[in-house]
């Protein structure tokens, strides 16, 4: 009798990279990103989580408040 010994679990996926990033749809394309980038110079009062349901309620992009973060994080690293 042979015992199989490889690992048992998940199979690993390889990690999406800058180059392939458009074939995930979860990232942002730079519409979107410019979208929310445009709705919190509209907004500066709002907090990013807020930010995030208003774009939804508005229809502008819809993202996680994470995602939101980031993306307004990053006017602070080129300002």
């Amino acid at each position: 009798m042979q015992v199989n010994s490889e690992p048992v679990g998940e199979p690993e996926l390889p990690l999406s990279s800058d180059e392939n990033h458009m074939d995930d749809p979860n990232w942002l394309t730079d519409n979107e990103k410019q979208a929310i980038i445009k709705f919190h110079y509209e907004h500066p009062l709002e907090g990013y989580r807020r930010l995030t349901w208003i774009m939804l309620d508005a229809n502008v992009v819809a993202c996680s408040p994470e995602t939101v973060c980031n993306a307004t994080k990053s006017l602070a690293t080129t300002a």
